[in-house]
């Protein structure tokens, strides 16, 4: 009888264990994380936006589809199968706006130059790319300004990189 409680309470430590290890995978961690801000001002004040989509150039997937959705953050994926020498990713974002009944979009392309290491995070998560943004381009038509705050995307880490600033 005392065996069967021993099993029971090393089979119950087990598990306690094994849910509270600090080696779980992260998923997105080569994302680039994006607030949205209003230009109309001398503060930055968080906007939310409604009716964004996000793709991703090279690529036929809808990253994103926010369409009844208000947002104010996006995460944007950075491309790690690039030329080392070369890498960059490179997104569309359009907003659809109803004006007068009818549905109307505006767009931009915002481009991320950017470099990458190879880190080991772990036994069981394995190989991480670390990434670093050089630099950036953008159109002008719904965006005003991306001013990059934190240039680089590291493993597990919640900070701001991008802030992207809306036209008034």
């Amino acid at each position: 009888m005392k065996l069967k409680y021993l099993v029971f309470f090393i089979v119950c430590v087990t598990i306690i264990w094994s849910c509270t290890t600090d080696d779980f995978c992260l998923s997105n961690q080569n994302a680039i994380q994006a607030g949205f801000y209003s230009r109309s001002g001398a503060d930055d004040k968080d906007s939310t936006l409604s009716g964004i989509y996000v793709n991703g150039v090279g690529s036929s997937d809808l990253l994103m589809p926010y369409d009844s959705a208000r947002i104010n953050e996006l995460f944007l994926p950075l491309n790690f199968h690039g030329d080392v020498a070369n890498d960059s990713t490179t997104f569309v974002i359009k907003q659809k706006r109803i004006i007068s009944d009818k549905v109307d979009s505006i767009s931009d392309v915002v481009i991320f130059y950017h470099q990458k290491e190879l880190v080991f995070i772990s036994g069981e998560c394995g190989m991480f790319y670390n990434m670093t943004v050089d630099s950036m381009r953008f159109t002008t038509n719904l965006i005003d300004t991306v001013r990059l705050d934190y240039p680089h995307v590291k493993y597990d880490e919640n900070i701001e990189n991008v802030k992207i600033y809306i036209q008034p």
